[in-house]
């Protein structure tokens, strides 16, 4: 039931995330550029999915590559 949760929280930002970017290139000729922390990002959705890789037998991995 967690993994369910975590996967609809995660399936709801990315549905805000992709209405929130229409909205802004519908109503806004402006770009509001702000820093995200992208691995984070990343390996929280990688995480949602890896019971699933999990049950398929699938070898999921993932590197984040440090930036400085």
């Amino acid at each position: 039931m967690n993994t369910a949760l975590r996967n609809v929280n995660a399936l709801l930002r990315l549905t805000t995330n992709l209405i929130n970017f229409e909205r802004a290139d519908v109503y806004s000729s402006e770009l509001y550029i702000s820093e995200y922390e992208l691995n984070t990002y990343l390996t929280e959705t990688f995480n949602a999915f890896r019971p699933y890789a999990s049950v398929k037998h699938i070898n999921f991995t993932t590197k984040a590559i440090s930036v400085t």
